[in-house]
């Protein structure tokens, strides 16, 4: 569509500020959905991200570490010290710092011994492919139905920004989610298209936005679902 001038909001929220041809305005507020894995030691989720970021950044930190010493191509595979689904490593403590420590050292020595068997070690492996110094870091995720892990990830997104819409500082005749997705196995736009739309039926207090726009992972096409009645 055309007739319409997308600015950023200086003053956010909301993120962005449409206005149409018709001089009508509608707000964007802008967020990324992760899938929510269960905290552990506490019955609350947190985002996956805050799990997959320390490790990701352990094994790039391994990477560069042992880059002078591959003879191979690698690809590590990290789950990390407990179970991806129920820690990060700011609750996970000492635990999260032992393992680092013990897994830099079994990698480097196992790297520096030119085998080209694969390493496991406790919360992860190291697999060596061809001769080379490609190295790949894959982080693990837990395993979860589907359809109740993608209708809890945008539940979890709608309410963090359903608390904000008090604070939006200008009135706008529309007020529109944009969803970014993270979450690489929610990639069925139809199946996020009813959840979003059952949740905002059967919850209230999720009511508020006038609709959605869906950016699915890797494809980032923006897919509009109206969620008010009247649309």
């Amino acid at each position: 569509m055309s007739e319409f001038r997308c600015n950023i909001n200086a003053k956010d929220p909301p993120d962005l500020i449409i206005t149409w041809k018709h001089g009508e305005r509608w707000g964007v507020e802008i967020t990324r959905t992760y899938q929510q894995v269960r905290k552990i030691g506490k019955a609350e989720n947190i985002s996956s991200k805050e799990v997959s970021e320390p490790m990701r950044a352990f094994g790039d930190e391994l990477g560069k570490e042992t880059e002078n010493e591959r003879r191979y191509d690698y690809t590590l595979y990290l789950e990390g010290p407990g179970s991806f689904s129920s820690w990060k490593p700011s609750d996970f403590g000492q635990p999260w710092k032992s393992w680092k420590k013990e897994t830099r050292e079994l990698i480097r020595v196992h790297i520096a011994s030119g085998k080209s068997s694969k390493l496991q070690f406790t919360g992860g492996q190291l697999r060596p492919g061809e001769t080379g110094k490609r190295w790949t870091v894959m982080v693990g995720s837990p395993v979860a139905e589907l359809k109740s892990a993608t209708a809890a990830m945008l539940r979890h997104a709608l309410e963090d920004k359903m608390n904000d819409l008090n604070r939006w500082n200008r009135s706008f005749a529309q007020r529109w989610l944009l969803l970014l997705n993270c979450y690489p196995l929610a990639d069925d736009s139809a199946e996020v298209e009813g959840t979003l739309r059952q949740l905002v039926r059967e919850n209230a207090e999720l009511t508020g936005f006038d609709g959605v726009f869906w950016s699915g992972y890797p494809d980032r096409t923006l897919i509009p679902i109206p969620l008010s009645q009247n649309l």
